[in-house]
């Protein structure tokens, strides 16, 4: 059976500048773009978010960033309403802060 080598035998024909554009277009196409969320679904953020302050759980938050979708998992340190963000501790001790526009989807844990 033939192996084929794929992109690899083609690279070496390429330019440098012609693979940074190819990489380029590959990550502009595998963008998301950002959600719209609707009410009933804000009024569930909510309610988990206030669950988990106040049994101090750990939640699974997933936000879109740039056309892409990050999450952060961890406990709900403080909520800043007048900045809309939320600051989350994190296992290994980190806090990362997101904002409350970005995020899509939100579990507990």
């Amino acid at each position: 059976m033939l192996k084929d080598r794929g992109n690899k035998k083609w690279t070496a024909l390429m330019l440098p500048e012609h693979v940074r554009e190819l990489r380029k277009m590959a990550k502009e196409l595998n963008k998301v773009p950002q959600r719209a969320i609707d009410e009933q679904q804000l009024e569930e953020f909510e309610r988990i978010l206030n669950e988990a302050i106040e049994y101090k759980q750990s939640v699974t938050i997933y936000f879109w960033d740039n056309g892409e979708v990050y999450f952060v998992y961890g406990v709900i340190q403080a909520v800043n309403v007048y900045r809309k963000e939320i600051k989350v501790l994190q296992e290994n001790e980190d806090a990362a802060i997101v904002s409350l526009i970005r995020i899509i989807d939100i579990s507990l844990h």
